[in-house]
């Protein structure tokens, strides 16, 4: 479906289509055709927010993912949309999967309705553009959000764009969404205009990066795997090395984001039975950090009494 926006914005380049697009998703005061497709994505970031407690899980990727897949109308408001969406449809270049789109796109419609743009308050540029210069310039230490993006536009280099895809791949994210874009926010709030200096990260050794004491720890399904050591198979500079006290190296089965960062307390366990949650990779992973913390204290302690019994002797 993403391709199909991105077939009516970049390659139909009709201005009354593209409005006729907007206006069918609700956004049709969103004046960048980057920022409208960026908004209608939103559903897809909402994957990291998965947790195996369900006191921390965010359960917005489950229902957008449920609407989306759904063989039945989610939202009767969207049905007045019908004809409107099946025009769409032809008009991006999938008029022989009609029949097959029109509920996923409607269902897509009322979700984003009810749990993004309906949540706008003031002008739809002002709540959803990434071109908003005034708003990056605002200089307010409340503002936590600026830590992140502070480190990506400076070092890391983390631009997650839409515009490498092959053309024989269908996109997840719209192919509009490109490095100039995704860019702003560095120009915007900390005028940065050259790229990030990557080399101050990699340096350390990259994908390959290796220490004592160092435990590389991720998630199999995070969002962020191919960006850590654990990027085996999706890069092929990657490569999958031996889990040692010493280095730790572990992939939690089926985890998403920082799932061996919380736990449960013995009280818990009435309303979470201990065989039931955390899940057993978590468990597992878990016991192993406890473990090799513990032998690398051992070690530090020992080294400190040879230092001292060291000191003693001179």
């Amino acid at each position: 479906m993403i391709d199909l926006v991105d077939n009516i914005i970049l390659r139909g380049n009709d201005s009354e289509t593209i409005t006729e697009l907007k206006t069918a998703f609700g956004l049709p005061n969103v004046t960048y055709d980057n920022d409208f497709a960026t908004t209608i994505s939103y559903g897809i970031q909402t994957w990291q927010g998965k947790n195996w407690d369900p006191e921390l899980n965010d359960p917005s990727f489950d229902l957008y993912c449920g609407n989306l897949t759904s063989t039945e109308l989610v939202y009767p408001t969207s049905k007045g949309l019908i004809g409107t969406v099946q025009d769409l449809i032809k008009k991006g270049g999938y008029e022989s999967e009609v029949e097959k789109l029109t509920t996923p796109i409607l269902n897509w419609i009322g979700w984003l309705a009810q749990y993004v743009v309906d949540d706008c308050e003031g002008s739809q540029d002002s709540c959803f553009s990434t071109h908003n210069a005034t708003y990056y310039e605002q200089d307010d230490i409340s503002q936590d959000w600026r830590s992140w993006p502070y480190q990506y536009c400076t070092q890391w280099g983390y631009l997650q764009t839409g515009s490498g895809f092959p053309d024989d791949i269908l996109p997840l994210v719209s192919r509009t969404s490109d490095l100039e874009y995704q860019s702003l926010v560095c120009k915007y709030a900390f005028n940065i205009t050259t790229p990030p200096d990557v080399e101050a990260i990699n340096k350390y050794g990259g994908f390959n990066i290796s220490y004592p004491r160092l435990a590389i720890i991720d998630g199999e399904q995070d969002p962020w795997r191919p960006a850590t050591p654990h990027a085996s198979p999706f890069n092929t500079t990657a490569v999958n090395r031996t889990d040692t006290v010493s280095e730790p190296f572990s992939l939690i089965a089926g985890a998403v984001h920082h799932w061996d960062e919380n736990g449960l307390f013995p009280n818990q366990t009435v309303d979470y039975p201990p065989d039931f949650l955390p899940p057993v990779p978590v468990r597992d992973v878990q016991a192993q950090e406890s473990m090799f913390v513990k032998a690398w204290m051992q070690e530090w302690e020992l080294e400190q009494m040879i230092r001292r019994y060291d000191e003693l002797k001179s």
